[in-house]
């Protein structure tokens, strides 16, 4: 009896079991069911929204608008067009040229519309030395730079030595104080970008010369009433004859340095100052250091006012009167070099070094003098600051000579 009632408590659980499964294979309907319910109160909400007495007039017209339809349209407009313009050329060139006209947009059309620059001929005569390589060298570095940055532009050299019978001529025409010269015609300002080399350019006599830095001078500065240091530059083995601005900060920095040159070879090496202006106080400081070389304070001044550069920067900016300020600082420089200050200024008042001062800044933009300090050691020039290690050696090598 116990065996059938096992038996018979089993065949009541496998009934029980076979009801549960029957149960959860048709759970799938319910949901079924329940996600049908969910889609119809999604639509019937959204029906309701498009034709509830309620809604505006505007919603039931969007509900009614053929929105994919006007999509596909657009689409197909685009597309249309798109071929249009890869395949049709006339319409690209108009299109473009449409474009840039109105300043919209830069539309490069490749070989369609553009037209082949003309090619300029630009046509250079060149005094040189034909014994000095690097001179050549250097030249040809020239020519192409030209040619590269300025857009379809071929130079026709024409080279002439310069103890060549052209070469002397035109030497002599342009009253050349170095090599190279590159010389053109009136025709370079018919060139397309005449404007962006134009201040590069100066007519002389004619002719068409660029500026240029010196590699080899044909002679050097003079020496006549010039203000110097050291040895008579008419005796002397090596004449440096630098062109100095007193309110150029390369120029104090190279002071200590031709100083120690000077003391170490005051027999054989004169040091000839030329003021250069380059606007603004120069001047005024320039004919006040000439001032006070007429009390024979000229070197003494000169570097009291290397000194006071930071003091004349703050004067500049002096509102009420920047004149006076300047004068100030020039008067204080001449004390500390031992000079009369107000002899000095009355000196500058007067204007009577003015003239000075303008013909040897003049002098120096024909010697190809653009900037301070600008050397030139016998026949050698170096521009801009220098090593005194270099300046030294090139000082002792000439002495050597």
């Amino acid at each position: 009896m116990a065996i059938k009632k096992v038996a018979s408590e089993k065949s009541t659980v496998e009934k029980s079991t076979k009801k549960t499964v029957a149960k959860k294979k048709a759970a799938p309907k319910k949901i079924d069911l329940v996600e049908k319910k969910l889609s119809a109160v999604v639509d019937e909400k959204s029906e309701d929204a498009c034709t509830a007495k309620g809604s505006s007039r505007s919603m039931r017209k969007s509900c009614n608008f053929p929105w994919w339809g006007l999509f596909t349209l657009v689409l197909a407009l685009v597309f249309a067009s798109v071929l249009l313009y890869q395949y049709n050329k006339e319409f690209r060139a108009n299109f473009s040229s449409m474009m840039n006209s109105t300043g919209m947009m830069q539309w490069n059309t490749g070989a369609t519309t553009a037209k082949p620059a003309e090619q300029f001929t630009m046509n250079m005569k060149i005094v040189y030395n034909k014994d000095d390589a690097k001179q050549k060298e250097t030249i040809d570095q020239y020519l192409s730079n030209v040619e590269k940055n300025l857009q379809n532009t071929k130079v026709n050299a024409t080279w002439m030595d310069k103890n060549s019978p052209e070469g002397l001529a035109m030497i002599a025409q342009l009253n050349s104080k170095f090599l190279p010269i590159f010389v053109t015609d009136e025709a370079i300002k018919k060139h397309p970008q005449f404007q962006l080399f134009a201040d590069a350019l100066k007519e002389v006599n004619g002719a068409y010369v660029f500026n240029s830095e010196g590699m080899e001078y044909l002679s050097i500065p003079g020496f006549d009433n010039a203000t110097f240091i050291g040895a008579d530059p008419t005796k002397a083995k090596v004449v440096i004859i630098e062109y100095a601005s007193l309110t150029c900060h390369y120029c104090q920095s190279m002071q200590p340095i031709v100083d120690k040159v000077i003391k170490a070879h005051a027999k054989d090496v004169s040091w000839v100052v030329k003021m250069y202006d380059r606007g603004g106080i120069d001047s005024r400081l320039e004919q006040a250091a000439e001032c006070a070389a007429d009390q024979g304070k000229f070197n003494g001044m000169v570097d009291a006012i290397y000194a006071k550069q930071s003091d004349l920067g703050k004067a500049t900016q002096d509102t009420k009167d920047p004149k006076a300020a300047v004068d100030a600082v020039i008067k204080d420089a001449a004390k500390q070099a031992g000079a009369n200050g107000d002899k000095v200024l009355a000196c500058v008042n007067a204007g009577t070094h003015a003239d000075k001062i303008t013909k040897s800044t003049e002098e120096g933009k024909s010697f190809g003098v653009v900037g301070t300090p600008s050397f030139f050691v016998n026949k050698q020039f170096l521009g801009g600051a220098v090593e005194e290690a270099d300046f030294t050696k090139l000082i002792e090598d000439e002495l050597k000579k």
